[in-house]
């Protein structure tokens, strides 16, 4: 499964690159938690944003992006 919009809108407000996207891999987008709200694709894409980050530091520091899975 692909990273969400609402991903993609998180990753580009922290100044993400786009294409760090693909690397993502998220295995389960189903509603969680009942409401009128996205609340559920907004916790997809603010957690899958920082696990973007987290691997983009893991690579600065050791040359070597892990694989993200949400």
């Amino acid at each position: 499964m692909v990273a969400s919009d609402a991903t993609a809108l998180c990753w580009d407000a922290v100044g993400g690159d786009a294409s760090a996207l693909d690397t993502l891999a998220v295995t389960s987008c189903d509603a969680w938690l009942a409401g009128p709200l996205a609340v559920d694709d907004l916790a997809v894409g603010s957690v899958g944003a920082a696990l973007l980050s987290a691997a983009e530091l893991a690579d600065a520091r050791v040359g070597r992006r892990p694989f993200v899975a949400l």
